[in-house]
């Protein structure tokens, strides 16, 4: 933006002589914009360094250069400072959550490998139950459905068993 014209149109000129003036806003915006930029990269790779070494906040170096004014540095660490810090906290709470899920898992399966011992118990106790009523309603001591309905029992026993057992399959391989 020209702020003055020192010469008018036909004057007689010289060589190195001022012909306009031009305004310093506008390159003066430039700079500084530029210079704003600038620091907040350098200050974001610094987060980054911090980020990478583990730490819950930084300092500015000094031994970088800076190009903006105090005030934009120090807001600027501020704010890496918090974005660092908030990071932190994500993956400590997403640690957190793969924590618990898998206690909750280790749980199940703990659970669930007691209810196939329970369950083995209760087959075994189970089919000597049958060996026994067998020859009993082989030789018509007790009524026939009674005994169907321990082979029943027996094949729910061993279903459950086998439901069980993919059920610690399908746990083991999320664990």
């Amino acid at each position: 933006m020209i702020t003055h014209i020192f010469v008018k149109n036909g004057d007689p000129v010289s060589a190195g002589q001022t012909l306009i003036q031009l305004s310093p806003i506008q390159s003066q915006a430039l700079v500084k914009s530029l210079s704003e930029q600038y620091d907040n990269l350098l200050i974001t790779q610094q987060r980054l360094y911090a980020e990478l070494n583990q730490q819950t906040s930084f300092k500015l170096n000094n031994s970088d250069k800076y190009y903006s004014s105090t005030e934009n540095r120090e807001k600027l660490l501020l704010q890496q400072n918090r974005l660092l810090n908030e990071k932190s906290a994500e993956l400590i709470s997403e640690i957190n959550g793969y924590k618990a899920a898998i206690d909750g898992i280790t749980g199940r399966l703990t659970h669930l490998k007691r209810s196939i011992q329970n369950k083995k118990s209760q087959i075994s106790n189970l089919q000597n139950q049958l060996n026994d009523l067998q020859i009993l309603a082989n030789e018509g001591y007790i009524p026939r459905h009674r005994y169907q309905e321990m082979v029943r029992e027996l094949a729910e026993n061993n279903n459950q068993l086998n439901e069980t057992f993919g059920q610690i399959s399908a746990l083991e391989k999320q664990n």
